[in-house]
C-alpha cells in the first residue's frame, strides 16, 4: 500500500554535506543527560528514553547520530535508516486505518441484537468514541510522517527539526504519538467491548469477551518478559551512575572521588603521587 520513498531517482541524488562532518561529537542536545536535580532528572532520563524507544526504536539516538556522521561517505546507510522508519510508519497507519474502520462500523451502526451486545449505551459509546478520535489522530498524523520523511536529508534533518533540544523532543513526540494513540485506542475499545458485553443475557458472550481481551493481554506479558533482562540490565546500569553521582556530591572532593568511585559504581585505588599530594589520604598512607 505504501511504497518505500526511495525510488532509483532519489538514490541517484547526492546528499548536501551534512552538519554533523563539521561537529567532533554528538551535539549536547542529542544526549539523555538533564542538568537538573534529582528526582527530575531521572524523571527526564526516562521520558526521554522512552520518546527513543517508541519514535526510533532504541533507548538513545547513538545509532542515528552514528548514520548521520557518515550520511555523505556512506549514503546507503541513512537511505536504509530511513526505510526503515518509514516502513515502521506506514505499518502503524495501515494498522490505524484498519481499527478506524472498524471503529467507524460500531459508532455509525444500530446493534443488530441490543440483548446480546448494545453497545449504544452511555458507556461503552463513549469509550467507542474516544476511541475513534485516537485512532483518527494517529492516521492523519502517520500519514503526514511519511510525506514529509520521503524528502528529508541528513542535512535538513540537523538544521531543522533536530538543531535544538525543543525541536528534538517535540520531533519524537510527533513520531511517537501513533504508536501511542493506537495503544489507547485499542484500550479504550475493549474496554468498550466488555462494558456492553458484561450486561449481555448470554453467559457465553460474557465469558467470550473476557477471554477475546485477557489473551493480547498475556502476549504482552510474554513480550516483556523477554525483554526483562534488558530491564533489570538498564537499572542496574542506572543505579550505579545515579550512587556515583550522590557519592560524587556529598563528598565534595571533587575529580578525585570521581576517580576513586569511576563512573560505574567501582571502587579503583588511586595512584600513588595523587595519594602522596592528598592530605586526606595522606593520613591513610602515613606519610
Amino acid at each position: 500500500m505504501f511504497s518505500p520513498p526511495n525510488d532509483a531517482l532519489s538514490r541517484r541524488v547526492p546528499f548536501p554535506t551534512p552538519l554533523a562532518l563539521s561537529l567532533p561529537q554528538m551535539p549536547q542536545h542529542w544526549k539523555c543527560e538533564f542538568s537538573m536535580k534529582p528526582p527530575f532528572s531521572s524523571v527526564m532520563e526516562l521520558i526521554f528514553k522512552i520518546l527513543c524507544l517508541l519514535s526510533f526504536g532504541s533507548e538513545s539516538l547513538d545509532e542515528l547520530w552514528s548514520i548521520m556522521r557518515v550520511a555523505t561517505t556512506e549514503p546507503e546507510k541513512f537511505i536504509g535508516y530511513k526505510d526503515r522508519v518509514v516502513s515502521r510508519v506506514g505499518v502503524l497507519t495501515v494498522t490505524a486505518g484498519l481499527l478506524l474502520a472498524t471503529t467507524a462500523a460500531f459508532a455509525t451502526t444500530n446493534p443488530p441484537s441490543p440483548e446480546i451486545l448494545d453497545y449504544s449505551k452511555t458507556g461503552p459509546y463513549s469509550c467507542i468514541l474516544t476511541s475513534f478520535g485516537f485512532t483518527l489522530g494517529a492516521l492523519v498524523v502517520g500519514s503526514s510522517q511519511l510525506f514529509v520523511m520521503t524528502q528529508c536529508t541528513p542535512n535538513w534533518c540537523l538544521t531543522t527539526i533536530f538543531s535544538s533540544r525543543s525541536r528534538l523532543v517535540c520531533t519524537m513526540f510527533v513520531m511517537a504519538y501513533p504508536v501511542f494513540a493506537l495503544i489507547v485506542a485499542a484500550g479504550t475499545n475493549a474496554i468498550g467491548i466488555i462494558l456492553a458485553t458484561s450486561q449481555s443475557s448470554s453467559r457465553l458472550v460474557r465469558s467470550g469477551s473476557v477471554i477475546l481481551t485477557v489473551v493480547p493481554g498475556t502476549m504482552l506479558l510474554a513480550f516483556a518478559w523477554t525483554q526483562f533482562v534488558i530491564v533489570v540490565r538498564g537499572t542496574k546500569d542506572w543505579l550505579r551512575s545515579q550512587l556515583s553521582r550522590r557519592r560524587t556530591r556529598r563528598s565534595g572532593s571533587g575529580d578525585l572521588v570521581s576517580d576513586v568511585v569511576g563512573d560505574t559504581g567501582d571502587i579503583a585505588i588511586p595512584e600513588m603521587s595523587r595519594m602522596q599530594r592528598d592530605p586526606e589520604l595522606n593520613l591513610i598512607t602515613g606519610k
